[in-house]
């Protein structure tokens, strides 16, 4: 029964400690960007690199610590994050929707450990916080059908981001 309980500790305190150690601040930045575009003289979508530039803080904070063992005995009950993108020179932040049951901006420890998805802006977003990388995916209108030269571009962009705090 003692070992038992030591290595229930031992889980415990190395998954909480992984969580926290993933929550911060995160400057993130475009490296590369590639797309499509359409040409209206051809009727037709071609490839296209773009200059990459975007910026954007990535944060993850917090909201609510589960403390007893016995709390934390389903996935969803894990502490609660909550997940927000701020553009480079904005002082709004998207909250990015979670999946924890009953929180809709909520993520559960079981989330931040793996590869976090958001979608915000008509973007989404996929980070590992694990070796500072994301990806960002942009349907833009091609799917919509809507083939001019004022539709808005799909477009992949991955970076990387540096946790600031």
């Amino acid at each position: 029964m003692k070992t038992k309980s030591i290595a229930l500790a031992v889980v415990l305190l190395s998954t909480s400690a992984y969580g926290q150690s993933n929550r911060g601040t995160y400057f993130c930045v475009t490296e590369w960007t590639a797309g499509g575009e359409y040409k209206s003289q051809i009727k037709r979508w071609n490839s296209v690199l773009f200059n990459p530039g975007s910026k954007f803080i990535l944060n993850i904070r917090q909201v609510k610590v589960r403390s007893k063992p016995a709390e934390i005995a389903k996935p969803d009950e894990f502490d609660l994050y909550r997940i927000n993108i701020t553009e480079a020179g904005s002082d709004y932040s998207y909250p990015c929707p979670g999946k924890a049951p009953g929180k809709a901006f909520d993520f559960n420890l079981a989330e931040i450990n793996k590869i976090i998805t958001c979608s915000v802006l008509l973007s989404e977003y996929r980070f590992n916080i694990d070796n500072h990388r994301f990806l960002q995916f942009h349907g833009g209108e091609f799917l919509e059908g809507r083939d001019s030269n004022d539709s808005e571009t799909p477009f992949i962009a991955g970076g990387t981001c540096t946790k600031i705090e």
